[in-house]
């Protein structure tokens, strides 16, 4: 495991703090698991960006023609 040190301004480390503390989790597993979300984010957006990137309104619109226009099955309504 590597150890990144990062400045952060006081405000945002007390709410790091008091948020953790709720949670029962500590600053640095907050921190940790942040940093893992906005990598998903920057992941999925390029895998889209490469499939997705170069298509128009129209292509999606086209697409979306496609799909049935029925009710959602049970299980499956909000």
């Amino acid at each position: 495991m590597s150890i990144l040190e990062v400045p952060l301004s006081e405000d945002i480390y007390l709410k790091i703090k008091e948020f953790s503390k709720k949670e029962s989790i500590t600053p640095e597993y907050f921190a940790s698991t942040a940093i893992e979300e906005k990598l998903a984010c920057f992941s999925e957006e390029e895998y889209f960006m490469s499939r997705f990137g170069n298509k128009t309104k129209e292509d999606f619109l086209r697409a979306l023609a496609n799909v049935p226009d029925v009710e959602p099955p049970e299980y499956d309504r909000l």
